[in-house]
């Protein structure tokens, strides 16, 4: 008899790419148990027959509670997939309150760290796999984002290394390079004051936030994709989304270039020309 895989997803809000992993893993029989702060957004999942428990991976404590709710539901049995997903914040580098930097890496950097440590022994049970939900912007100079991308670029050095760490125990790590997805998340809009430097660009930083919540591929189809190669075959890095695979070609292209293809393309698109005359 074959036991029934099971997948522990981290950030489930609805319109956002864990939501949409939840009902996709679900959809493909597996026991899916989806995470969230606040377990009354998820009320359409467990219509689903997903099980819903409250976490903040942030926290200490509610990351300790969510594994002793979890290892009581699993029974003794393993965990086949720990799926660490989190978000992002828009805003200039130098203007980034440190209180935000700190919750940036608390959700995308040390909330990794402590749910693969608290999971460990449920993982090396079942010879199961961690998915780290990463991004492009790890690895290109997209203006406004530099606190999300180095939070991404810290996760994909974390990543890396733990694959090999976790290997001889059975247990496979895979990173997603994340292209753009369509989530509709307006909330945390972040707006440029009249005296920052970067105001005379405040134009194309309004459209690009817009553009990055409102373009890009559907969540439905990233978690259908994402789930695909996950699910069927082991890759050390996944690129899933719109763009995904234009910079991984640009990337593999910048290795044989004698310049830097990335940092001139994202000059030219926010305008960054503009901030030189106002500040003159």
């Amino acid at each position: 008899m074959t036991l029934m895989k099971t997948v522990l997803i981290t950030g489930c809000s609805p319109g956002g790419i864990g939501h949409a992993l939840a009902i996709e893993f679900k959809q493909r029989g597996l026991r899916v148990f989806a995470t969230g702060r606040n377990l009354e957004k998820l009320g359409d999942l467990e219509e689903l027959g997903v099980e819903c428990i409250p976490l903040a991976v942030d926290d200490p404590m509610s990351v300790a509670a969510c594994h002793a709710t979890v290892t009581a539901m699993l029974d003794g049995k393993g965990l086949d997939y720990l799926l660490n997903n989190a978000g992002a914040i828009f805003r200039p580098a130098t203007e980034t309150d440190l209180d935000a930097c700190k919750t940036m890496f608390g959700a995308n950097v040390f909330g990794v760290i402590d749910m693969c440590q608290t999971f460990l022994p449920e993982l090396i049970m079942a010879k199961g796999k961690v998915i780290n939900i990463g991004s492009v912007a790890a690895h290109i100079p997209l203006p406004f984002m530099s606190i999300y991308s180095a939070s991404k670029a810290a996760l994909y050095a974390y990543s890396e290394t733990m694959r090999v760490e976790l290997a001889p125990l059975g247990v496979k790590v895979t990173y997603v390079m994340t292209g753009n997805v369509k989530t509709n998340n307006l909330s945390s809009r972040y707006h440029l004051d009249m005296s920052s430097p970067w105001y005379p660009v405040n134009d194309i930083f309004e459209k690009e936030q817009h553009k990055a919540a409102t373009t890009g591929m559907h969540p439905a189809e990233f978690a259908k994709q994402l789930a695909d190669q996950a699910t069927r075959t082991h890759k050390n890095t996944i690129w899933v989304g719109d763009g995904a695979l234009l910079c991984r070609i640009i990337g593999s292209l910048e290795y044989y270039l004698p310049f830097r293809l990335w940092p001139a393309t994202s000059s030219y698109v926010y305008q960054m020309n503009r901030i030189s005359i106002h500040s003159g």
